[in-house]
């Protein structure tokens, strides 16, 4: 039985995780089109690749949680271009 609970709170935590991650790869390109930004332009702002960038939105590799609480302040406080 205390496997079980142990699974089933795993599992929890994976799903929660997946679903966190996929809001994030959502808000990155919410905030990269907010700006007017190309994933170039973005990607540069971030210093990351581009590939980098791309990876993230496709949710292919996730930075760590406290990198995308990172990565989206950093877009969150530029204004959009003009």
């Amino acid at each position: 039985m205390r496997t079980t609970r142990v699974l089933a709170g795993f599992i929890l935590t994976v799903n929660i995780a997946k679903e966190f991650d996929s809001m994030f790869a959502a808000n990155l390109k919410s905030e990269i089109d907010r700006l007017g930004l190309t994933q170039a332009e973005a990607a540069a702002l971030l210093e990351i690749s581009p590939r980098t960038l791309w990876s993230w939105l496709q949710g292919k590799v996730m930075p760590s949680k406290i990198e995308q609480v990172g990565a989206l302040a950093i877009l969150i406080k530029n204004k959009a271009k003009k």
